[in-house]
Protein backbone atom coordinates (compact mmCIF):
# COMPACT_ATOMS: atom_id res chain seq x y z
CA UNK A 1 0.00 0.00 0.00
CA UNK A 2 0.91 3.33 -0.82
CA UNK A 3 -0.81 6.46 1.46
CA UNK A 4 -2.25 9.12 -0.94
CA UNK A 5 -2.34 12.75 0.93
CA UNK A 6 -5.08 14.86 -0.82
CA UNK A 7 -5.81 18.41 0.33
CA UNK A 8 -9.78 20.12 -0.15
CA UNK A 9 -8.90 23.59 0.93
CA UNK A 10 -8.48 23.33 4.87
CA UNK A 11 -9.38 19.75 5.44
CA UNK A 12 -6.55 17.27 5.23
CA UNK A 13 -7.80 13.73 4.11
CA UNK A 14 -5.42 10.84 4.10
CA UNK A 15 -6.21 7.29 2.72
CA UNK A 16 -4.52 4.35 1.50
CA UNK A 17 -4.90 3.38 -2.26
CA UNK A 18 -3.67 0.16 -4.35
CA UNK A 19 -3.93 -1.17 -7.41
CA UNK A 20 -4.39 0.96 -10.70
CA UNK A 21 -5.74 3.93 -9.14
CA UNK A 22 -1.83 4.63 -7.57
CA UNK A 23 -0.24 2.61 -10.58
CA UNK A 24 -1.73 3.78 -13.60
CA UNK A 25 1.05 5.08 -15.36
CA UNK A 26 4.65 4.69 -13.05
CA UNK A 27 7.21 5.31 -15.29
CA UNK A 28 7.67 7.84 -18.27
CA UNK A 29 6.98 6.21 -21.88
CA UNK A 30 8.81 7.54 -24.88
CA UNK A 31 12.00 7.27 -27.13
CA UNK A 32 14.66 5.54 -24.80
CA UNK A 33 16.88 8.82 -25.33
CA UNK A 34 14.34 11.01 -23.92
CA UNK A 35 13.38 8.41 -20.98
CA UNK A 36 17.15 8.00 -20.25
CA UNK A 37 17.39 11.49 -19.47
CA UNK A 38 14.44 11.52 -17.16
CA UNK A 39 15.30 8.27 -15.52
CA UNK A 40 19.15 9.42 -15.32
CA UNK A 41 18.08 12.96 -13.20
CA UNK A 42 15.90 10.58 -10.99
CA UNK A 43 18.88 8.57 -9.99
CA UNK A 44 21.08 11.74 -9.49
CA UNK A 45 18.63 13.06 -6.96
CA UNK A 46 16.72 10.24 -5.25
CA UNK A 47 18.81 9.60 -2.41
CA UNK A 48 19.98 13.45 -1.92
CA UNK A 49 17.87 15.70 0.78
CA UNK A 50 18.42 18.78 -0.99
CA UNK A 51 14.99 20.26 -3.13
CA UNK A 52 14.06 19.25 -6.30
CA UNK A 53 12.02 21.82 -8.66
CA UNK A 54 10.25 20.33 -11.59
CA UNK A 55 9.33 22.67 -14.42
CA UNK A 56 6.23 21.73 -17.20
CA UNK A 57 2.81 22.34 -18.98
CA UNK A 58 -0.31 20.83 -16.70
CA UNK A 59 -0.56 17.09 -17.83
CA UNK A 60 3.39 15.99 -18.87
CA UNK A 61 4.05 14.08 -15.29
CA UNK A 62 5.82 16.24 -13.06
CA UNK A 63 3.63 14.95 -9.63
CA UNK A 64 4.75 11.20 -11.84
CA UNK A 65 8.20 12.44 -11.83
CA UNK A 66 8.02 13.53 -8.12
CA UNK A 67 6.91 10.08 -7.01
CA UNK A 68 9.89 8.47 -8.90
CA UNK A 69 12.10 10.59 -6.68
CA UNK A 70 10.40 9.66 -3.92
CA UNK A 71 10.29 5.74 -4.44
CA UNK A 72 13.46 5.47 -5.29
CA UNK A 73 15.30 7.10 -2.45
CA UNK A 74 15.86 6.45 1.10
CA UNK A 75 12.58 8.24 2.13
CA UNK A 76 10.60 5.52 -0.07
CA UNK A 77 8.65 3.80 3.18
CA UNK A 78 7.88 7.40 4.59
CA UNK A 79 4.48 9.58 3.79
CA UNK A 80 4.35 11.08 0.17
CA UNK A 81 1.99 14.81 0.72
CA UNK A 82 1.21 16.23 -2.18
CA UNK A 83 -0.57 19.81 -1.88
CA UNK A 84 -1.75 22.03 -4.37
CA UNK A 85 -0.75 25.47 -3.37
CA UNK A 86 -3.05 27.20 -5.82
CA UNK A 87 -6.43 25.44 -3.68
CA UNK A 88 -4.91 26.96 -0.25
CA UNK A 89 -6.95 30.13 0.22
CA UNK A 90 -4.28 32.48 0.77
CA UNK A 91 -4.96 33.59 4.57
CA UNK A 92 -4.03 29.90 5.41
CA UNK A 93 -1.10 29.22 3.49
CA UNK A 94 1.19 29.39 6.48
CA UNK A 95 -1.30 27.22 8.90
CA UNK A 96 -1.34 24.79 6.55
CA UNK A 97 2.36 24.34 5.90
CA UNK A 98 3.68 24.83 9.49
CA UNK A 99 0.74 24.04 12.21
CA UNK A 100 -1.23 25.99 14.45
CA UNK A 101 -1.36 26.15 18.17
CA UNK A 102 -5.31 26.25 19.66
CA UNK A 103 -5.82 30.07 19.86
CA UNK A 104 -3.40 31.30 17.56
CA UNK A 105 -5.81 33.23 15.72
CA UNK A 106 -9.61 33.29 15.70
CA UNK A 107 -10.16 30.21 14.09
CA UNK A 108 -7.99 28.07 15.45
CA UNK A 109 -10.26 25.76 18.12
CA UNK A 110 -7.36 23.07 17.99
CA UNK A 111 -3.96 22.41 17.35
CA UNK A 112 -3.10 21.67 13.86
CA UNK A 113 -0.27 20.02 12.67
CA UNK A 114 1.15 21.49 9.38
CA UNK A 115 2.06 19.15 6.44
CA UNK A 116 6.23 19.83 6.94
CA UNK A 117 5.33 18.12 10.10
CA UNK A 118 3.51 15.21 8.92
CA UNK A 119 5.69 14.76 5.78
CA UNK A 120 8.35 13.95 8.56
CA UNK A 121 10.53 11.20 7.24
CA UNK A 122 8.91 11.33 3.76
CA UNK A 123 7.99 13.60 0.55
CA UNK A 124 6.36 16.98 0.36
CA UNK A 125 5.45 17.84 -3.18
CA UNK A 126 4.18 21.69 -3.46
CA UNK A 127 2.49 21.80 -7.00
CA UNK A 128 2.38 25.52 -8.18
CA UNK A 129 4.85 26.45 -5.65
CA UNK A 130 4.73 29.86 -7.45
CA UNK A 131 1.04 30.53 -5.49
CA UNK A 132 2.31 30.14 -2.10
CA UNK A 133 1.86 34.26 -0.32
CA UNK A 134 5.43 35.72 0.05
CA UNK A 135 5.60 35.60 3.67
CA UNK A 136 4.88 31.87 3.65
CA UNK A 137 7.40 31.75 0.91
CA UNK A 138 9.85 33.58 2.77
CA UNK A 139 9.05 30.90 5.70
CA UNK A 140 9.55 28.22 3.74
CA UNK A 141 13.04 29.52 2.61
CA UNK A 142 14.08 30.00 6.03
CA UNK A 143 12.91 25.97 6.70
CA UNK A 144 15.07 24.70 3.66
CA UNK A 145 18.14 26.60 5.09
CA UNK A 146 17.89 25.75 8.50
CA UNK A 147 16.16 22.65 8.75
CA UNK A 148 13.50 23.82 11.61
CA UNK A 149 10.29 25.71 12.13
CA UNK A 150 7.36 26.71 14.11
CA UNK A 151 4.24 26.93 14.29
CA UNK A 152 2.31 29.65 14.58
CA UNK A 153 1.23 30.73 18.06
CA UNK A 154 4.14 28.92 19.34
CA UNK A 155 7.88 30.01 19.51
CA UNK A 156 9.35 26.50 19.61
CA UNK A 157 11.34 25.17 17.34
CA UNK A 158 10.23 21.89 15.38
CA UNK A 159 12.66 20.02 13.16
CA UNK A 160 11.46 17.56 10.17
CA UNK A 161 13.67 15.23 8.14
CA UNK A 162 11.26 16.29 5.08
CA UNK A 163 12.78 16.30 1.35
CA UNK A 164 10.96 19.03 -0.44
CA UNK A 165 9.92 18.61 -4.48
CA UNK A 166 8.16 21.39 -5.89
CA UNK A 167 6.48 22.12 -9.39
CA UNK A 168 5.73 25.07 -11.56
CA UNK A 169 4.24 25.19 -14.98
CA UNK A 170 6.13 28.81 -14.90
CA UNK A 171 9.80 30.47 -15.40
CA UNK A 172 10.36 31.07 -12.00
CA UNK A 173 12.93 33.36 -13.07
CA UNK A 174 10.41 35.81 -14.83
CA UNK A 175 8.18 35.42 -11.73
CA UNK A 176 11.16 36.48 -9.82
CA UNK A 177 11.70 39.48 -12.01
CA UNK A 178 8.37 40.44 -11.49
CA UNK A 179 8.14 40.29 -7.75
CA UNK A 180 5.61 37.39 -7.50
CA UNK A 181 8.27 34.83 -6.50
CA UNK A 182 11.17 35.54 -3.92
CA UNK A 183 14.61 35.59 -5.00
CA UNK A 184 15.68 33.08 -2.46
CA UNK A 185 13.54 30.72 -2.49
CA UNK A 186 14.33 30.79 -6.44
CA UNK A 187 18.11 30.10 -5.22
CA UNK A 188 17.17 27.30 -2.87
CA UNK A 189 14.75 25.70 -5.78
CA UNK A 190 17.15 25.84 -8.68
CA UNK A 191 19.97 23.32 -8.07
CA UNK A 192 18.28 20.68 -8.78
CA UNK A 193 15.99 21.34 -11.79
CA UNK A 194 14.30 19.71 -14.47
CA UNK A 195 12.36 20.80 -17.17
CA UNK A 196 9.64 18.17 -18.78
CA UNK A 197 9.11 18.93 -22.23
CA UNK A 198 5.94 18.88 -23.71
CA UNK A 199 3.84 16.32 -26.12
CA UNK A 200 4.48 18.44 -28.88
CA UNK A 201 7.50 18.67 -28.66
CA UNK A 202 8.05 14.98 -28.46
CA UNK A 203 5.55 13.90 -30.72
CA UNK A 204 7.40 10.72 -31.47
CA UNK A 205 6.16 9.68 -28.11
CA UNK A 206 2.60 10.28 -28.80
CA UNK A 207 2.07 6.50 -30.00
CA UNK A 208 4.01 4.44 -27.62
CA UNK A 209 2.18 6.39 -25.19
CA UNK A 210 -1.40 5.55 -26.93
CA UNK A 211 -0.56 2.16 -27.14
CA UNK A 212 0.76 1.33 -23.15
CA UNK A 213 -2.73 3.02 -22.20
CA UNK A 214 -4.38 0.95 -25.26
CA UNK A 215 -2.81 -2.44 -24.14
CA UNK A 216 -3.93 -1.48 -20.27
CA UNK A 217 -7.41 0.11 -20.99
CA UNK A 218 -8.05 -3.62 -23.11
CA UNK A 219 -6.75 -5.51 -20.27
CA UNK A 220 -9.01 -4.06 -18.06
CA UNK A 221 -11.69 -4.43 -20.25
CA UNK A 222 -11.23 -8.01 -21.76
CA UNK A 223 -10.68 -6.34 -25.06
CA UNK A 224 -8.76 -8.15 -27.74
CA UNK A 225 -7.25 -5.06 -29.20
CA UNK A 226 -3.25 -5.18 -29.77
CA UNK A 227 -2.56 -2.42 -31.80
CA UNK A 228 -3.63 1.29 -33.38
CA UNK A 229 -3.90 1.40 -36.71
CA UNK A 230 -2.13 4.00 -38.97
CA UNK A 231 -4.89 6.40 -39.16
CA UNK A 232 -5.40 6.30 -35.53
CA UNK A 233 -1.79 7.02 -34.97
CA UNK A 234 -1.10 9.81 -37.85
CA UNK A 235 -4.31 11.99 -36.64
CA UNK A 236 -2.95 11.71 -32.69
CA UNK A 237 0.47 12.20 -33.68
CA UNK A 238 -0.54 15.48 -35.52
CA UNK A 239 -2.63 17.30 -32.73
CA UNK A 240 -1.24 19.45 -30.28
CA UNK A 241 -2.16 17.75 -26.75
CA UNK A 242 -2.24 21.11 -24.93
CA UNK A 243 -3.04 18.94 -21.63
CA UNK A 244 -0.63 16.50 -22.36
CA UNK A 245 0.12 13.01 -21.51
CA UNK A 246 -3.19 13.49 -19.56
CA UNK A 247 -5.83 14.53 -21.81
CA UNK A 248 -4.08 11.77 -24.26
Amino acid sequence: NQIAVCIDRTRLEIRAETGMRIKSMEQFIGEPAYVQKIESFVESVAFRSDPVLILGEGGTGRSMMARMIHRKGKRANGPFIEIDCAELKENLWGGELFGFEKGAFADAANRRLGFLELADGGTLLLTNVEMLAPSTQEVLTHFLKTGWFSRIGNQERITSNVRVIATSTDDLRELVERGEVKLALYQMLIANTFTIQPLRKRRRDIPLIAEHFLERIAAEMHKDVTKLDRSAIETLSSYDWPGNTLEL
